[in-house]
């Protein structure tokens, strides 16, 4: 395989909460907003659980310097990513 060069990563399209759990939207690029439930140091990046319209979900970025976790817990943010699935087997979960 071959590098050809680098560009910018396409821009985030706002989606709805169904859309997204739906899979419609499975590795593209979206932009979604919602309540932090929790927030939790996982590795080498943080994890938050997220409330939108009576979904949650989890959401995962790298760690930015001298953030509070608890200052992310009841904010509403708005999470610009690349959707991704995960299915957990035994609880059969998506």
């Amino acid at each position: 395989m071959e590098k050809l060069g680098i560009a910018p990563l396409p821009h985030a399209r706002p989606v709805t909460i169904e859309r997204l759990m739906s899979g419609t939207e499975d590795s593209q690029r979206v932009e979604i907003s919602g309540i932090v439930r929790t927030a939790q140091l996982s590795g080498n990046r943080v994890g938050i659980e997220l409330v939108s319209g009576g979904y949650r979900l989890r959401a995962f970025f790298p760690i930015p310097v001298n953030l509070d976790l608890q200052s992310l817990v009841g904010a509403k943010v708005v999470l610009r990513g690349t959707a991704a699935a995960a299915f957990n087997a035994p609880l059969r979960h998506f």
